[in-house]
């Protein structure tokens, strides 16, 4: 058989790793996406959990003021705004949340695109790939058939030339013989 190349199937392992690296790579990016969708919802979780114990202990207070006399109700305008600052800005951290949630949402959709795009293209890639072989192989064993008929037409033409050469020199030896015998 011929030697085979090494040069293409170092390429083909190169391409073939790069591709897998990649492939690895998308995987890792979309678990860690998860892993943060989760904490991130978990966060939304507790800040709502906070706004709604915050509504209720604001409840509570908003009714001990107003049972309290007129001088507390300085007091009370100052709950009052505390409250209405912290659910504006509760709202806003909801808001924010829910923002990088939806868009985590979509970079996960994405990357999911991607790696089924990856996953297709690398398919192809191996069909290809198994496609060149068989062609290989099948060029290599009608190579190895040719080699072998070669081989034999060799030695045979070789073996006609080796009985001739002998019958040569067995002639020659005769007449040598022939020659020493009658000296």
């Amino acid at each position: 058989m011929p030697p085979k190349k090494k040069g293409k199937k170092k390429k083909k392992d190169d391409a073939e790793l790069q591709l897998e690296e990649k492939y690895k790579k998308t995987l890792n990016e979309i678990e860690a996406l998860k892993d943060q969708l989760t904490k991130r919802k978990e966060v939304s979780r507790r800040a709502m959990s906070a706004g709604i114990e915050l509504k209720d202990k604001m409840k509570e207070a908003e009714e001990l003021l107003t049972k309290q006399q007129a001088d507390q109700k300085s007091i009370s305008s100052d709950m009052t705004r505390q409250y209405k600052t912290m659910q504006t800005e509760m709202n806003l951290r909801i808001h924010q949340l829910e923002s990088e949630r939806d868009r985590l949402q979509i970079e996960l959709e994405k990357t999911q695109i991607l790696l089924k795009n990856t996953i297709k293209t690398k398919d192809k890639e191996i069909a290809t790939r198994d496609q060149k072989i068989k062609e290989l192989e099948k060029k290599i064993k009608e190579l190895s058939y040719d080699f072998e008929i070669l081989m034999r037409d060799s030695f045979n033409a070789l073996l006609v030339k080796l009985d001739e050469a002998r019958k040569g020199w067995e002639d020659k030896s005769t007449l040598i013989q022939a020659k020493t015998s009658r000296c």
